[in-house]
Protein backbone atom coordinates (compact mmCIF):
# COMPACT_ATOMS: atom_id res chain seq x y z
CA UNK A 1 0.00 0.00 0.00
CA UNK A 2 2.68 2.51 0.94
CA UNK A 3 4.35 1.51 -2.37
CA UNK A 4 1.16 1.81 -4.36
CA UNK A 5 0.91 5.56 -2.67
CA UNK A 6 4.15 6.72 -3.75
CA UNK A 7 3.56 5.07 -7.40
CA UNK A 8 0.84 7.25 -7.77
CA UNK A 9 2.10 10.16 -6.44
CA UNK A 10 4.95 9.87 -8.98
CA UNK A 11 2.46 9.85 -11.60
CA UNK A 12 0.69 12.88 -10.27
CA UNK A 13 -2.58 10.95 -9.15
CA UNK A 14 -2.35 12.68 -5.37
CA UNK A 15 -5.73 12.19 -4.59
CA UNK A 16 -5.31 8.21 -4.97
CA UNK A 17 -1.65 9.05 -3.04
CA UNK A 18 -3.54 10.56 -0.52
CA UNK A 19 -6.02 7.50 0.16
CA UNK A 20 -2.91 4.85 0.11
CA UNK A 21 -0.99 7.07 3.08
CA UNK A 22 -4.36 7.88 5.15
CA UNK A 23 -5.18 4.11 5.79
CA UNK A 24 -1.53 3.10 6.86
CA UNK A 25 -2.21 6.28 9.62
CA UNK A 26 -2.94 3.46 12.27
CA UNK A 27 -0.66 0.36 11.29
CA UNK A 28 3.15 -0.39 11.92
CA UNK A 29 3.75 2.03 9.10
CA UNK A 30 2.17 5.27 10.53
CA UNK A 31 5.37 7.35 10.11
CA UNK A 32 6.47 6.29 6.75
CA UNK A 33 2.80 7.02 6.14
CA UNK A 34 2.97 10.80 7.74
CA UNK A 35 6.67 11.42 5.94
CA UNK A 36 4.89 10.75 2.18
CA UNK A 37 1.63 12.91 3.07
CA UNK A 38 3.80 15.77 4.41
CA UNK A 39 5.55 15.43 0.98
CA UNK A 40 2.71 15.20 -0.70
CA UNK A 41 1.49 18.19 0.40
CA UNK A 42 4.94 20.02 -0.10
CA UNK A 43 4.57 19.14 -4.20
CA UNK A 44 0.98 20.73 -3.65
CA UNK A 45 2.43 23.82 -1.81
CA UNK A 46 0.83 23.25 1.08
CA UNK A 47 3.63 24.50 3.77
CA UNK A 48 1.59 24.48 6.40
CA UNK A 49 0.18 21.23 5.98
CA UNK A 50 3.34 19.26 5.13
CA UNK A 51 4.78 21.23 8.35
CA UNK A 52 2.76 19.66 11.08
CA UNK A 53 3.39 16.25 9.57
CA UNK A 54 7.32 16.80 9.68
CA UNK A 55 6.57 18.14 12.58
CA UNK A 56 4.42 15.26 14.23
CA UNK A 57 8.09 13.18 13.65
CA UNK A 58 10.25 15.13 15.04
CA UNK A 59 9.25 12.50 18.19
CA UNK A 60 10.20 9.38 16.47
CA UNK A 61 12.38 6.96 15.25
CA UNK A 62 13.47 8.52 11.46
CA UNK A 63 13.66 11.93 12.97
CA UNK A 64 16.43 13.02 10.72
CA UNK A 65 14.14 12.24 8.08
CA UNK A 66 11.51 14.67 9.33
CA UNK A 67 14.42 17.72 10.09
CA UNK A 68 15.46 16.62 6.06
CA UNK A 69 12.30 17.82 4.90
CA UNK A 70 11.43 20.28 7.12
CA UNK A 71 14.87 21.90 5.79
CA UNK A 72 13.88 21.44 1.87
CA UNK A 73 10.85 23.17 2.96
CA UNK A 74 12.47 26.13 4.62
CA UNK A 75 14.89 25.93 1.47
CA UNK A 76 10.99 26.60 -1.19
CA UNK A 77 10.13 29.69 1.15
CA UNK A 78 13.51 31.21 1.19
CA UNK A 79 14.63 30.63 5.17
CA UNK A 80 18.47 29.59 4.65
CA UNK A 81 19.20 30.19 7.91
CA UNK A 82 16.17 27.78 9.38
CA UNK A 83 17.22 25.23 6.50
CA UNK A 84 20.73 25.40 7.58
CA UNK A 85 19.82 24.50 11.34
CA UNK A 86 17.61 21.63 10.59
CA UNK A 87 20.81 20.32 8.04
CA UNK A 88 22.65 21.09 10.67
CA UNK A 89 21.29 19.05 13.45
CA UNK A 90 21.28 16.08 11.04
CA UNK A 91 25.12 16.29 10.66
CA UNK A 92 25.32 15.28 14.17
CA UNK A 93 23.34 12.05 13.76
CA UNK A 94 24.86 8.39 14.30
CA UNK A 95 23.74 7.36 10.76
CA UNK A 96 26.17 7.98 7.97
CA UNK A 97 23.53 7.72 5.54
CA UNK A 98 21.58 10.62 7.49
CA UNK A 99 24.70 12.79 7.19
CA UNK A 100 25.39 12.37 3.73
CA UNK A 101 22.34 13.49 2.93
CA UNK A 102 22.64 16.38 4.82
CA UNK A 103 25.74 17.66 3.50
CA UNK A 104 24.39 17.75 0.44
CA UNK A 105 22.17 19.61 1.03
CA UNK A 106 24.47 22.03 2.88
CA UNK A 107 26.58 22.35 0.03
CA UNK A 108 23.11 22.78 -2.52
CA UNK A 109 22.91 25.43 0.30
CA UNK A 110 25.87 27.15 0.28
CA UNK A 111 25.79 27.59 -3.49
CA UNK A 112 22.21 29.41 -2.73
CA UNK A 113 23.70 31.79 -0.55
CA UNK A 114 27.14 32.54 -3.09
CA UNK A 115 29.04 30.55 -0.67
CA UNK A 116 31.23 28.75 -3.18
CA UNK A 117 34.66 28.32 -1.68
CA UNK A 118 32.61 26.44 1.44
CA UNK A 119 30.41 24.23 -0.66
CA UNK A 120 33.86 23.32 -2.89
CA UNK A 121 35.41 22.24 0.25
CA UNK A 122 32.94 20.55 1.72
CA UNK A 123 32.04 18.81 -1.94
CA UNK A 124 36.11 17.82 -2.16
CA UNK A 125 36.17 16.59 1.44
CA UNK A 126 33.42 13.46 0.43
CA UNK A 127 31.28 12.22 2.21
CA UNK A 128 27.78 13.29 1.04
CA UNK A 129 25.08 11.28 -0.50
CA UNK A 130 26.19 10.90 -4.16
CA UNK A 131 23.66 12.10 -6.68
CA UNK A 132 23.66 10.40 -9.87
CA UNK A 133 26.78 10.61 -12.26
CA UNK A 134 26.23 13.37 -14.38
CA UNK A 135 24.95 15.59 -11.86
CA UNK A 136 28.03 15.08 -9.52
CA UNK A 137 29.78 15.95 -12.61
CA UNK A 138 27.66 18.64 -13.16
CA UNK A 139 28.08 19.91 -9.63
CA UNK A 140 32.05 19.94 -9.70
CA UNK A 141 32.32 22.09 -12.96
CA UNK A 142 29.67 24.34 -11.45
CA UNK A 143 31.65 25.05 -8.42
CA UNK A 144 35.27 25.13 -10.23
CA UNK A 145 33.37 27.76 -12.74
CA UNK A 146 32.41 29.83 -10.02
CA UNK A 147 35.46 29.69 -8.33
CA UNK A 148 37.85 30.48 -11.47
CA UNK A 149 39.40 27.48 -10.76
CA UNK A 150 38.43 26.46 -14.54
CA UNK A 151 38.32 27.54 -17.93
CA UNK A 152 36.10 25.92 -20.37
CA UNK A 153 38.42 25.20 -23.19
CA UNK A 154 40.00 23.11 -20.21
CA UNK A 155 36.68 20.55 -20.58
CA UNK A 156 36.88 17.82 -22.49
CA UNK A 157 33.45 16.86 -22.08
CA UNK A 158 31.36 19.61 -22.50
CA UNK A 159 27.32 19.09 -22.87
CA UNK A 160 24.12 21.42 -23.10
CA UNK A 161 24.56 22.30 -19.34
CA UNK A 162 28.06 22.94 -19.38
CA UNK A 163 27.78 25.42 -22.30
CA UNK A 164 24.77 27.34 -20.88
CA UNK A 165 26.99 28.09 -17.57
CA UNK A 166 30.26 29.22 -19.59
CA UNK A 167 28.48 30.76 -22.51
CA UNK A 168 24.25 31.51 -21.76
CA UNK A 169 22.22 31.53 -24.89
CA UNK A 170 18.71 31.99 -24.75
CA UNK A 171 18.24 30.91 -28.58
CA UNK A 172 19.82 27.71 -27.50
CA UNK A 173 17.33 27.20 -24.87
CA UNK A 174 14.50 27.28 -27.22
CA UNK A 175 16.05 24.97 -29.49
CA UNK A 176 16.32 22.48 -26.87
CA UNK A 177 12.30 23.56 -25.67
CA UNK A 178 11.51 22.73 -29.17
CA UNK A 179 12.56 18.69 -28.42
CA UNK A 180 9.98 18.88 -25.83
CA UNK A 181 7.43 18.74 -28.31
CA UNK A 182 8.39 15.39 -30.04
CA UNK A 183 6.49 12.86 -27.78
CA UNK A 184 8.47 9.97 -29.73
CA UNK A 185 11.87 11.66 -28.61
CA UNK A 186 13.44 8.79 -26.91
CA UNK A 187 15.90 10.99 -24.84
CA UNK A 188 13.25 13.38 -23.37
CA UNK A 189 12.51 11.64 -19.52
CA UNK A 190 9.95 14.16 -19.20
CA UNK A 191 6.46 15.06 -20.40
CA UNK A 192 6.26 17.01 -23.22
CA UNK A 193 4.26 20.17 -24.76
CA UNK A 194 1.41 20.15 -26.71
CA UNK A 195 2.18 20.82 -30.23
CA UNK A 196 0.06 24.47 -30.80
CA UNK A 197 1.80 25.92 -27.81
CA UNK A 198 4.02 29.10 -28.07
CA UNK A 199 7.05 28.20 -26.68
CA UNK A 200 8.28 31.48 -27.09
CA UNK A 201 5.62 32.92 -25.40
CA UNK A 202 5.81 30.76 -22.68
CA UNK A 203 9.66 31.11 -22.02
CA UNK A 204 9.24 34.99 -21.86
CA UNK A 205 6.93 34.92 -19.22
CA UNK A 206 8.79 32.57 -17.56
CA UNK A 207 11.23 34.71 -17.49
CA UNK A 208 9.38 37.26 -16.00
CA UNK A 209 7.68 35.40 -13.41
CA UNK A 210 11.01 33.52 -11.63
CA UNK A 211 12.04 36.86 -10.64
CA UNK A 212 9.69 36.88 -7.96
CA UNK A 213 10.09 33.71 -6.42
CA UNK A 214 11.93 31.44 -4.28
CA UNK A 215 13.28 27.68 -6.22
CA UNK A 216 11.29 24.71 -4.98
CA UNK A 217 14.19 22.77 -5.20
CA UNK A 218 18.31 24.02 -5.00
CA UNK A 219 21.36 21.45 -6.66
CA UNK A 220 22.86 21.61 -9.98
CA UNK A 221 20.06 23.76 -10.91
CA UNK A 222 17.27 25.91 -9.39
CA UNK A 223 13.92 24.45 -10.01
CA UNK A 224 10.31 26.81 -9.98
CA UNK A 225 6.80 26.13 -10.52
CA UNK A 226 4.37 27.72 -12.44
CA UNK A 227 0.93 28.24 -13.43
CA UNK A 228 0.30 29.27 -16.37
CA UNK A 229 -2.71 31.37 -17.81
CA UNK A 230 -4.14 28.39 -19.94
CA UNK A 231 -3.20 25.00 -20.34
CA UNK A 232 -0.20 23.89 -22.29
CA UNK A 233 -0.03 20.06 -22.07
CA UNK A 234 -1.90 17.05 -21.28
CA UNK A 235 -0.50 14.40 -19.17
CA UNK A 236 -1.85 11.23 -18.71
CA UNK A 237 -5.79 12.39 -20.77
CA UNK A 238 -5.64 15.22 -18.45
CA UNK A 239 -5.12 18.60 -19.21
CA UNK A 240 -2.56 21.09 -17.08
CA UNK A 241 -1.00 24.46 -17.19
CA UNK A 242 1.52 23.49 -14.62
CA UNK A 243 4.80 24.70 -15.62
CA UNK A 244 8.29 23.75 -14.08
CA UNK A 245 11.23 25.93 -14.60
CA UNK A 246 15.10 24.98 -14.13
CA UNK A 247 17.90 27.40 -13.60
CA UNK A 248 21.29 28.07 -13.78
CA UNK A 249 21.44 28.30 -9.59
CA UNK A 250 21.43 31.94 -8.67
CA UNK A 251 20.44 33.36 -12.28
CA UNK A 252 17.14 34.02 -14.09
CA UNK A 253 18.67 31.68 -17.15
CA UNK A 254 16.59 28.95 -18.35
CA UNK A 255 17.83 26.02 -19.13
CA UNK A 256 14.77 24.05 -19.52
CA UNK A 257 11.18 23.64 -18.81
CA UNK A 258 8.79 21.23 -19.34
CA UNK A 259 4.84 20.84 -17.91
CA UNK A 260 4.28 18.83 -14.99
CA UNK A 261 0.36 17.65 -13.72
CA UNK A 262 -0.22 19.57 -11.18
CA UNK A 263 0.91 22.32 -8.81
CA UNK A 264 -0.66 24.17 -5.62
CA UNK A 265 -3.22 25.85 -7.57
CA UNK A 266 -4.74 23.05 -10.10
CA UNK A 267 -7.32 20.80 -10.39
CA UNK A 268 -7.19 17.88 -12.73
CA UNK A 269 -9.40 18.12 -15.36
CA UNK A 270 -10.22 16.51 -19.02
CA UNK A 271 -8.64 18.81 -21.85
CA UNK A 272 -9.93 22.15 -22.45
CA UNK A 273 -8.54 25.18 -25.04
CA UNK A 274 -5.10 24.74 -25.07
CA UNK A 275 -2.91 28.07 -25.70
CA UNK A 276 -2.03 28.43 -29.20
CA UNK A 277 0.47 30.32 -30.97
CA UNK A 278 -0.60 33.54 -31.69
CA UNK A 279 1.36 36.86 -32.26
CA UNK A 280 0.57 39.20 -29.42
CA UNK A 281 2.51 38.54 -26.47
CA UNK A 282 1.83 36.15 -24.27
CA UNK A 283 1.36 38.12 -21.42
Amino acid sequence: MLELGRLEASEGNNTKARLYFEQLLNTQNRTYAMLELGRLEAREGNNIKARQYFEQLLNEQNRTYAMLELGRLEVSEGNNAKAREYFEQVMTSQNAEDKAYAMLELIFLNIREGEYLEAYNMFKSGGYKKPEKQDLYHLDILLQYELGITKYDQILNKDYYINQLFSYNALSTLEHLAKHLDEDNKKIKHSVFSQNVDLEGLFNFASEQIKYLNPIEISTTHNYILDCEQEIAIIHGYSTNCLKVVTIPNTNNILTMYPILVSKNTELEKPKQLYKKRNDNFL
